[in-house]
């Protein structure tokens, strides 16, 4: 009688395939190991605008500036900004470089005031008080015969921000 677990019953296992190693190939790359790390990187520059500024300010030194060195075309996008820190500080900016440079604001009044009127219906209360310091200031650079041209569009914003205020 032959015993039940006799060899020519059993049934070879099969190897371990956690433990199996693979055949290398001449002139083939090792493979990665499983548990490898990658140590792989990518850099990124970051653009602030204040460099910006001054490396324009250098580039153009007859342009006007603020005491930022900001001319008055990076002031007016400023005024676009999402954060309204950056919004009342393009205004204070606009003040200083009318300061500056007496003829700035009287030159580019119109988009000066376009730009700036757009910010009467502002939800911040420091940008539309630092708006109104503006507006005086530029009530005093120009006087009234200066932004007599841009009293419908003074009065068609500030109707829209009496009518919109909260």
């Amino acid at each position: 009688m032959a015993k039940a677990g006799s060899a020519a019953g059993k049934r070879p296992r099969p190897a371990d395939a956690d433990f199996k190693e693979t055949k290398r190939r001449v002139g083939k790359k090792a493979p990665a190991p499983s548990n490898a790390t990658a140590t792989l990187y990518k850099a990124k520059s970051i653009v602030l605008p204040e460099q910006h500024a001054l490396v324009h300010a250098e580039r153009n030194p007859g342009v006007a500036t603020s005491s930022r060195q900001l001319a008055l075309p990076d002031l007016l996008a400023q005024l676009n900004h999402h954060s309204p820190v950056v919004r009342k500080d393009a205004l204070s900016g606009l003040v200083d470089l009318s300061e500056r440079n007496p003829g700035a604001l009287a030159a580019a009044a119109a988009r000066t005031l376009e730009a700036c009127l757009a910010l009467l219906t502002d939800g911040d209360p420091a940008v539309r008080t630092q708006l109104v310091l503006l507006l005086k200031h530029a009530q005093l650079k120009l006087g009234a015969d200066g932004l007599r041209p841009f009293a419908p569009l003074m009065l068609l914003r500030l109707g829209a921000a009496i009518s919109h205020s909260s």
